[in-house]
């Protein structure tokens, strides 16, 4: 099985890459990533650590029976980014995502308070101005049935949603009842609703007040988290800091269990159409209702440019035309959106395949070019390093003759007469002015030096955690191949 879809590049413009083919169970098992590859201080340089050796990527799974693989999910703008990139060092915000036009799913991996690994799946929202429901549900039905298929599974999933939203309205109650349908009533106890947005309220008594009102009306209310809430979810608040996104995910981690999604067990284990799915069905509802509107709509344009026909009305007759021919390719879309929903798992993945032909081999691409950008810097740091030690040998040396020649004109002084000790002490003072003045411009030549190297570093350390781990690749080779 292939898949294809976009990745960022290390500039952080998206690059057309492919998930392609192997056989997972022969893939390894590896173990965790490499510490920083540059030495830190002149004196402590070891020779064997060459820092090209650490940039060496490993393509072996990193997923262990024991790692935790958690979906996010929420309209845009609810928090996702801000909540993943606060675990996993701002890796979201350049991000390790396949994306798709606007929409994209996003893998991210880290280590959850020091010892467990989990993955997070930055799942798109129902609310992208650029693609169809049906497009964004048959995303998300590829990634998760492939999950399904190779046997990794869900220890949960996560809802966040804004509480400075005043109303559930809109896409985020489409949003809400779309994951209700993707999850399944036997999946919700190992759900949790995460509000976010607290850290923005400000101090102001009345607008927390407000947030807890609303709070409140989505845990009662049966059509917004009430349902869910009742069949075991956890409802919570994400104060917007890594110590509350930790505890957020301690809650599914600590659980020790594992869920199958309504839509994963309705396409792989029964094998149901997309459309026969309860997401399935719910999308297509949704397109009926907006097919029906834009009918009801285009009779009405009908008749008005009859009217206006009748008036003789060119401006407004042309301003009917345009809206009528707005509607009309909306209706299109919304049918054929309809049809798109009636897929099986395995026409899915043909389609997907059609569509992505080559992710893999772009990602590998992208990922040497990207090493070899990685080991110019580190050896570019080493020949700073290199530079460092010259100037300290340097300082060393010249240091070392200086105190000799002192020790030397002190014990000569020693044995001359008064004239001429007197003229001694005169060089005496000269050479220590002088050498004042080359070991301060020494000193500060190697201060210069030291500020770039760590520049580099910091530069390097910044691209190296910009880029990600290893374990992304890994993981799509695993799901994928």
């Amino acid at each position: 099985m292939t898949a294809r879809e976009k990745i960022p590049a290390s500039n952080g413009t998206p690059v057309d890459v492919a998930i392609g083919g192997g056989n997972s169970s022969n893939v390894p098992r590896s173990g965790e990533a490499t510490s920083n590859v540059v030495q830190r201080d002149v004196a402590s340089w070891d020779e064997s650590s060459e820092p090209s050796s650490d940039l060496e990527t490993k393509d072996a799974l990193t997923l262990s029976d024991n790692d935790i693989v958690i979906a996010v999910m929420g309209v845009t703008g609810s928090g996702k980014s801000s909540f993943i990139s606060s675990l996993t060092n701002g890796k979201a915000a350049v991000g390790h995502s396949l994306e798709s036009c606007t929409s994209e799913v996003g893998i991210y991996n880290y280590l959850h308070k020091g010892n467990q690994k989990v993955h997070l799946i930055d799942t798109p929202g129902f609310d992208d101005t650029h693609r169809s429901d049906t497009d964004v549900l048959k995303d998300i039905a590829f990634f998760m049935t492939t999950i399904y298929s190779k046997k990794v599974k869900l220890a949960g999933m996560l809802y966040l949603h804004r509480i400075t939203d005043v109303r559930m309205q809109g896409s985020a109650l489409k949003n809400v009842h779309m994951f209700k349908e993707l999850c399944g009533e036997g999946s919700l106890s190992t759900v949790v609703l995460a509000t976010t947005m607290w850290n923005v309220l400000g101090q102001s008594r009345l607008s927390h007040e407000a947030a807890v009102e609303r709070e409140n009306e989505l845990v009662q209310n049966d059509n917004f988290w009430g349902y869910m809430a009742k069949k075991g979810s956890s409802v919570v608040r994400h104060l917007g800091d890594t110590e509350s996104a930790q505890n957020i995910i301690s809650i599914l981690v600590d659980k020790k269990e594992s869920i199958v999604l309504d839509l994963q067990r309705q396409m792989v284990d029964e094998k149901q159409t997309l459309d026969q799915t309860a997401a399935g069905r719910f999308v297509q509802q949704e397109l009926l209702e907006a097919r029906k509107r834009y009918e009801r709509d285009l009779l009405d344009y009908q008749q008005s440019m009859e009217h206006a026909l009748k008036e003789k009305d060119a401006e407004m007759i042309a301003s009917i035309a345009s809206q009528q021919r707005e509607h009309e390719a909306k209706a299109a879309r919304a049918i054929a959106s309809e049809r798109g929903l009636q897929i099986s798992l395995e026409k899915l993945v043909q389609e997907k395949d059609k569509q992505y032909a080559s992710l893999i081999e772009n990602v590998e691409r992208d990922k040497a070019t990207r090493t070899q950008q990685l080991q110019a810097k580190a050896a570019e740091i080493q020949s700073f390093q290199q530079n460092l030690r010259t100037l300290q040998d340097t300082l060393d040396r010249k240091d070392a003759t200086y105190r000799r020649d002192m020790a030397r004109m002190r014990e000569e002084q020693k044995t001359r007469s008064s004239e001429e000790a007197g003229r001694l002490e005169k060089m005496i003072l000269e050479r220590e002015l002088y050498w004042a003045k080359q070991q301060m411009q020494l000193e500060s030549q190697i201060a210069r030096e030291r500020q770039v190297r760590e520049l580099k570093e910091r530069e390097l350390e910044d691209e190296e955690q910009s880029g990600g781990s290893n374990d992304f690749v890994s993981f799509l080779k695993f799901l994928f191949g």
